[in-house]
């Protein structure tokens, strides 16, 4: 019998990664929107250890995000046709806004699953929490101003 396989295989001074509860994440992402949530999961990644490999993921969900409050905004740029059926929907912009933020947090969450659930103990996440949420719904605002009616 090979005594190898009764062997643990975690050395004992393994720490577990200590980052923000994906709860934490989750409640910046529905209340602050996808600029908060990019922000936060930049720092989550940086207490992880993984931001030279997290940091290019934001970015096409930044220029959907960018793409779709221009075309919006600015329907007639776009086309006719668009125009007539943006007026319609042009209403739901936010709560667009919003499932870019949670679809974002569902495929952080989803490439790091593994983490969250080996993590027993979180830092505090109120300061970044907050801090990420103020500057990302500025920018979020500042997003629509730069956009209305403004052609690309």
């Amino acid at each position: 019998m090979d005594k190898s396989l009764l062997q643990p295989s975690i050395a004992p001074d393994f720490k577990v990664p200590k980052g923000y509860s994906s709860t934490a994440l989750f409640m910046v992402a529905f209340f602050g929107g996808p600029f908060s949530i990019f922000m936060f999961s930049m720092l989550h990644s940086n207490l992880l250890g993984s931001i030279k490999k997290d940091w290019l993921v934001p970015i096409p969900f930044l220029a959907g995000l960018i793409l779709v409050t221009w075309s919006l905004e600015n329907p007639a740029q776009v086309s006719a046709s668009f125009a007539e059926w943006s007026s319609a929907y042009k209403s739901l912009l936010p709560y667009i806004i919003k499932f870019y933020g949670l679809l974002y947090y569902s495929c952080y969450w989803f490439f790091h699953r593994h983490i969250f659930k080996a993590m027993t103990s979180y830092q505090d996440p109120w300061a970044a929490g907050l801090t990420c949420f103020m500057i990302g719904s500025f920018f979020q605002v500042m997003l629509h101003y730069l956009f209305r009616d403004q052609p690309l």
